[in-house]
């Protein structure tokens, strides 16, 4: 399971140097340089990617006043950190709900389908590293490790090393991602069936 502890100790041994007992509350320097960078990495991380598994989906309701040139205008959640999708369905990510136009406003979400679902990146996520997978806080602690090695000659060779394991870290948490939702098959056209019922029509044995 991940923990803030556990990440900013991986993000220790990328740089070399020894994991602490108390990383939470220890004051030795790089454990304090990467704890203080920690939540602005964390936040980039989460608006790098539409990530699925911290995903939700409500359907908004509008408010006043109606917005100029729009129809509809509905308060945004305040939970919302990314924007990934806005429909008429509920089942957002299902191709027969397709996305309407919209304006993210003032807090609001502007439409004009009286009927709106918001697909969103929930901030609640943002402090539940005990409900992140692990490869998304590998690839925090890869990116917290390379935030804070400083820019010199000497640090040259690590520094690249380190960017290398983040991108490889970052490209394996989207593709877990990626695999963890069921790829949507659309259903057969009107020819492919004609065309199978067809074939199974001049099948013959032997």
């Amino acid at each position: 399971m991940a923990s803030k502890a556990a990440i900013l100790n991986s993000a220790l041994n990328h740089i070399g140097e020894p994991e602490s007992a108390d990383p939470l509350n220890d004051t030795a320097t790089w454990v304090k340089r990467i704890r203080d960078r920690y939540d602005a990495k964390t936040r980039l991380l989460f608006e790098k990617h539409p990530w699925n598994f911290c995903m939700e989906v409500e359907q908004l309701s509008a408010t006043e006043p109606t917005p100029d040139g729009w129809s509809y205008g509905f308060a945004k959640p305040a939970k919302c950190w990314r924007i990934v999708r806005v429909t008429n369905g509920a089942d957002s990510m299902d191709p027969k709900y397709p996305t309407l136009s919209y304006r993210d406003q003032a807090g609001r979400i502007l439409t004009n389908s009286s009927t709106t679902y918001l697909m969103f990146v929930d901030g609640d996520w943002l402090s539940s590293e005990g409900s992140w997978p692990e490869v998304f806080a590998e690839a925090l602690a890869s990116e917290l490790a390379f935030s804070v090695l400083p820019v010199t000659s000497a640090n040259g060779d690590a520094r690249d090393r380190i960017e290398r394991i983040a991108r490889r870290d970052l490209r394996s948490a989207k593709n877990w991602d990626a695999q963890q939702n069921p790829v949507w098959q659309p259903p057969p056209s009107k020819w492919q069936v004609n065309r199978w019922s067809s074939q199974s029509g001049t099948q013959r044995d032997g």
